[in-house]
């Protein structure tokens, strides 16, 4: 048998079971039976961890449970169901939802390039530091060699001065300031939607 402590809202929040955590009760070792009585009672187990605050769960209440599928208990009838958020928890669940994706998305942009010249130009860390690097050591006096290039994300070199670099750089900057500036909308355009159906249009 399994067992589960409740929290305010009757649903689980942690699970034992005899098996790991010692039976609720076991028989009496005390108990002496006579001619008139020879039923061994079952008391209290002074080993078991099951707290005494916990509710049986059937097996196939635990199971849907851990699945995703959250239960709650009735004490009245002492029965288990499945729990059908308010409206306004599952627009909560849709928001945040919504949230998530939105960052990943913004994340995915980041390092997805920045179009200069023409061509697409990977965005990724790697890339921004570098360039960032070869622009300090430009600053600091160091002479760009014969034949530089930069490589765009198809893999084609792109004959690089100081000027192409530098404006490079501000593609970037611009690239990385605008999907800041829409993430933030996009939050707001979250924070503020009062249906899912709002939430669900949001986009980066």
């Amino acid at each position: 048998m399994k067992y589960t402590v409740l929290n305010k809202r009757n649903q689980p929040t942690s699970f034992y079971s005899d098996e790991i955590h010692g039976a609720r009760l076991i028989l009496d070792p005390a108990f002496k039976p006579s001619k008139k009585n020879r039923k061994i009672p079952m008391i209290v187990n002074p080993d078991t961890k099951i707290p005494a605050a916990a509710v049986e769960i059937p097996e196939v209440n635990w199971q849907r449970h851990i699945d995703g599928i959250t239960q709650v208990y009735d004490p009245a009838t002492k029965t288990w169901s499945d729990y059908v958020p308010t409206k306004a928890e599952s627009l909560a669940s849709a928001k945040s939802a919504a949230l998530a994706k939105i960052k990943n998305d913004y994340q995915t942009a980041l390092v997805t390039g920045a179009t200069y010249s023409g061509a697409q130009f990977q965005s990724d860390a790697k890339s921004m530091s570098t360039l960032a690097e070869v622009l300090t050591a430009l600053a600091n006096g160091w002479t760009l060699p014969a034949g530089f290039a930069w490589i765009d994300e198809m893999n084609t070199p792109h004959p690089a001065d100081t000027a192409f670099l530098k404006g490079l750089s501000t593609a970037f900057a611009n690239h990385k300031s605008a999907l800041f500036a829409r993430l933030q909308a996009a939050k707001l355009s979250i924070a503020s939607a009062t249906t899912q159906t709002a939430v669900s249009k949001v986009v980066l």
